[in-house]
């Protein structure tokens, strides 16, 4: 019995089959369909476009494969469905639950009619399966060498069992996508060494149209080398504007930062990077380095840095300071300073929030100070500063667990000047003991942002049973004059 045959014979059986052949027949304006599948049923999700804007029918594929579940012949029917029909699929995006029992015959199958979809624009792959191995990753993604069209690649296989013969396949399949403009890669938590990721690297220089890179590489088997052929790889791709890369607990050596540097000289292009750097292995002086590079390279609009728990001395973190204040084109400034164990000075925090009101054309500032002892000099600072940010629209502001009372608040409200700017406000106080009193403090530390737009604080779930304080809270911003939307999480 041919393959087709063999899927067809089942998947007649499933439960929610007739439903899929109802819908392609009667929903003639469907551009998107989405199937999660589990054992027991298949459901349809479909979303209508204007009439005006009608498509070719299921343009847009998502399947999900949940449970314990093997019905790989569901993605395989509907595929060739299109494919017969000559439905142009040009978004396709495969998710494969825990637990499922992935077959290697049927990876070969799908990945066949993935080659076919000759017009697709859009892949994305998330395996959750924790069993992904080296032959899984070939079968599956051995024909996107065909698609000459695909301009976006998710791939998301954390937490596999990921080696160097993977890193080697992933890149010799990168090198013939030369339309390739936005990828992202998380191959966190694998067996990939210096050399799986040097071949990674190798294969950027190829993809000479990248505009976008997203790549987890934290918790491998490489080390400071590999983080060096990373970034020297990415010197080749000049027009990269977005960069995002996450090194959670790598080792951090003198190579590593070198080839950041070289990196942002090459690339004149760069407008918005991120960098996790938390819990990373790091010399103080290298830190520096890095902070320096950054501010010799004048032409970032938005930065993402994450810095919690790395061992770095309090005059580092202020010369870090300094040299963000620099950056007189930025937009968007996101910094994580959670640091737990690792405790930075009081008085650091303070030159640090000194120093943003220089930051004159940012727009949006988000700042992660959880798990520390912040003092009330520190966010009197934070909030005085939004005052003389004359773009500022965007706030975000994270104090879990730390020491917000009564006190504090009714101090910096009485230090804090109106602000006719802020549009969204986003305060994280969980973990705090906030009593009545408490609230009455932060409807007078909301109606200071006279602006306001969205609101969105974050409390614990303990903290919202006080329901004589948090309904006062919740009927008085309701009052707000702007307020279009607000929420009270957990």
């Amino acid at each position: 019995m041919s393959n087709q045959n063999r899927f067809e014979n089942k998947v007649v059986n499933l439960e929610g089959y007739s439903l899929l052949k109802q819908r392609r027949q009667e929903d003639k304006q469907v551009d998107k369909i989405s199937y999660i599948i589990n054992q027991k049923s298949l459901k349809v999700c479909s979303y209508i476009k204007d009439e005006f804007q009608i498509q070719s029918l299921y343009q847009n594929i998502q399947v999900e494969f949940k449970e314990q579940t093997t019905i790989f012949e569901i993605i395989y029917e509907c595929m060739q469905a299109h494919l017969e029909n000559k439905i142009q699929i040009s978004q396709l995006e495969i998710v494969i639950g825990d637990f499922c029992q992935v077959e290697i015959d049927e990876l070969k199958i799908i990945s066949n009619l993935i080659g076919r979809c000759a017009n697709l624009n859009v892949l994305k792959i998330e395996a959750k399966v924790n069993s992904f191995k080296c032959h899984h990753i070939q079968a599956l993604l051995n024909e996107i060498k065909w698609l000459q069209q695909l301009n976006s690649i998710y791939f998301n296989f954390s937490c596999n069992q990921i080696s160097d013969q993977s890193a080697f396949f992933l890149g010799s399949q990168l090198k013939n996508l030369h339309l390739l403009t936005n990828l992202t890669l998380n191959l966190s938590n694998n067996q990939i060494s210096n050399l799986g990721i040097a071949q990674l690297a190798n294969s950027f220089k190829s993809c000479e149209h990248l505009t976008s890179l997203s790549i987890s590489l934290y918790k491998n088997l490489f080390d400071d080398q590999g983080i060096s052929q990373i970034f020297l790889g990415l010197s080749a791709c000049k027009r990269i504007s977005c960069l995002c890369i996450k090194l959670f607990g790598s080792r951090i050596g003198l190579k590593s930062v070198q080839s950041f540097s070289t990196f942002l000289q090459n690339n004149s292009n760069l407008r918005s990077l991120s960098l996790d750097l938390s819990f990373t292995d790091i010399e103080n002086d290298l830190f520096l380095l890095i902070s320096q590079s950054i501010k010799e390279f004048s032409r970032l609009q938005s930065i993402e840095m994450n810095i919690s728990g790395i061992q770095i001395q309090g005059q580092t973190v202020n010369k870090f300071s300094e040299n963000l204040a620099q950056l007189m084109t930025l937009q968007s400034l996101r910094i994580y300073f959670y640091q737990n164990e690792a405790k930075i000075d009081t008085r650091c925090y303070q030159y640090f929030t000194q120093k943003i009101k220089q930051l004159q054309q940012i727009t949006k500032l988000e700042l992660d100070f959880s798990e520390n002892v912040i003092d009330l000099d520190c966010i009197q600072n934070v909030f005085l500063s939004l005052n003389e940010l004359p773009q500022i629209s965007i706030f975000s502001l994270n104090l879990k667990n730390n020491q917000i009372g009564l006190q504090f608040l009714q101090q910096l409200n009485q230090s804090l000047k109106t602000n006719y700017l802020l549009t969204n406000l986003n305060l994280q106080l969980i973990k705090q003991n906030l009593s009545d009193d408490c609230y009455r403090e932060m409807i007078n530390l909301v109606k200071k942002f006279k602006v306001l737009k969205k609101l969105t604080l974050t409390l614990n779930q303990n903290m919202l049973q006080q329901n004589q304080g948090l309904d006062n809270f919740k009927k008085s911003i309701k009052k707000q004059k702007y307020l279009i939307s607000y929420q009270i999480r957990v």
